[in-house]
Parts: structure tokens; sequence; C-alpha cells
């Protein structure tokens, strides 16, 4: 009877593993942050694709760091690596008014976002599911200068287990400690006088 018990323990417990398997892969993702670092603009790109319910396209040597914000395009790439095109996306068409702008550094694996045809570039070699991360940057340039516009954009594609997105998180400028401190003196200031005038009253 016992022992009756244990195997049906070992099936539930083997169907939960792929349940869990199952709902970690419809949770895969991958996520752009872009931050003004002192006088320059640094993009980092970590996660994964499902590229399942992606249709691949073409393949072509992708060597640049770039963006055009107006057409939707990011590309973070070095040394003329080779990258194949997947179909398929599903979000904003831009992020921003900027027009091209070559960037100046870049490491890890080329990942490219064309926003305007619904479209990713992964690594030809990519096995659908497998982590990727990259760092790319501006030297000398801002949001401004980039035509970023500051925000939170979102592309998704496939259905059920097969579901992904790609996010891109342009994040806006937080004040340096001295301007929370010249903040905080100031509304200290405008408090007391505020104060005052009451008294006054």
């Amino acid at each position: 009877m016992l022992e009756l018990e244990l195997i049906k323990m070992k099936k539930s417990l083997a169907a939960a593993a792929v349940l869990l398997s199952a709902h970690a892969a419809s949770h895969a993702a991958f996520v752009i942050n872009v931050n003004e670092v002192g006088a320059d603009v640094v993009a980092t790109g970590q996660g994964s694709f499902l590229t399942d319910d992606l249709t691949a396209g073409s393949t072509a040597l992708s060597s640049k760091v770039a963006s055009y914000a107006r057409f939707g395009l990011l590309t973070f790439a070095g040394a003329m690596q080779p990258t194949t095109d997947y179909a398929g996306l599903q979000g904003p068409a831009s992020f921003g008014t900027g027009g091209f702008v070559f960037g100046d550094t870049f490491s890890g694996s080329p990942v490219l976002l064309r926003a305007y045809a619904n479209q990713i570039d992964l690594p030809t070699d990519y096995v659908s599911g497998s982590a990727l991360s990259f760092t790319g940057t501006w030297l000398n340039d801002s949001f401004s200068t980039l035509g970023m516009t500051p925000g939170t954009y979102t592309w998704t594609w496939g259905t059920g287990a097969m579901a992904d997105s790609l996010t891109l998180n342009i994040n806006a400028p937080v004040p340096e400690p001295e301007s929370y401190a010249l903040m905080l003196a100031g509304l200290g200031a405008l408090g007391a006088v505020r104060r005052r005038q009451r008294r006054a009253r």
C-alpha cells in the first residue's frame, strides 16, 4: 500500500515539474534598460527569447550600435556578428523622434530591434529560450541628442506557453544626491516662509 502511494507521489511530482517548466517557458522575456550615465547613454540587455512562434527570415552580418528612435530601430552588435531576423512582433512603431545615431562601444551577443518591420534579429546559432546579454554605449550623447522619449515600450508575440515579450525601458534621469539636497533645502525654505506668513495673518 505504501509502495503504491509512493509511486503516485512520484508521478504527481513529475507532472508538477512539467507544469513548472512550461510556466517558466511562458514567462521568458528580454529587457533592455537605457540610462543616461554621466555624459553618456548606456544600454544593457538581458533575458531570453522564445522564437517558436516567430518566422525566421534572412541572415546578415551586423556590426553596429545605433539608434533610430523615430523608426523604432535599435542595433546592438559588433565585430561583424552573423544574425537572423525573426518576424512577428507586435508593439509600438517608435520610441521617440530622433534620427539615426551611431553608438561607440559594444560587448555581448547581437540583438537588433526593428520595430518598423515588426522584427527582431538574433545570433544565427541562437537556441530558443537561451540566455542573451549585451551592453552598448553612446559616448557624449543624451536622450535629447538621440531623440529618445523616456518611458516603457513593450513588444509581444506568440500564444499560450510560447508567449513572450521584449521590453524597452528608457529611464528618465534620476537627480544626483546634490540635487536632492538642494531640492529639500528649497522646500524647507518655502515651508518656513509659509509658516511665517500664517503667523503674520
